[in-house]
């Protein structure tokens, strides 16, 4: 649970805070029953993207904050990042063979572009600066 806005009672002895749990479910559009139905329940994902072929499927796990990758079907999952940093919005390269990120730590505003390749590997920094700074 993430705590936001705290504040101090009115006689200094007790403490209040906004406590936010995110839920987050992935949807897809049927067309044949004309709503979203849920789609790879298992995965707890934010930031999804498809690769161009539509096999894999990159996202943020909403649980750590960490890119994986998957097969579309959610099977044959891999860990890509890992803490103590957090990433967001991945983006397939058009031949799906490496997928770009931002990623920084929580809380710190410096955030910078990476690359990993698809089937994991460390992540090269694409940028001599924090985004921050342009």
């Amino acid at each position: 649970m993430d705590y936001v806005a705290p504040t101090v009672s009115l006689d200094g002895k007790q403490l209040f805070a906004v406590g936010m749990q995110s839920r987050n479910e992935l949807l897809r559009f049927d067309r044949e029953k004309n709503q979203f139905v849920p789609f790879l329940r298992e995965l707890s994902a934010t930031s999804v993207a498809f690769s161009k072929d539509g096999e894999w499927v990159a996202y943020t796990s909403d649980v750590d904050g960490q890119l994986w990758r998957a097969k579309a079907d959610g099977t044959n999952r891999q860990q890509l990042t890992f803490p103590p940093s957090i990433a967001a919005f991945p983006s397939w390269s058009p031949d799906g063979e490496r997928i770009a990120f931002v990623a920084g730590l929580r809380g710190k505003r410096d955030w910078r572009i990476y690359v990993v390749p698809a089937e994991g590997g460390p992540a090269i920094d694409l940028l001599p600066k924090s985004l921050m700074e342009f």
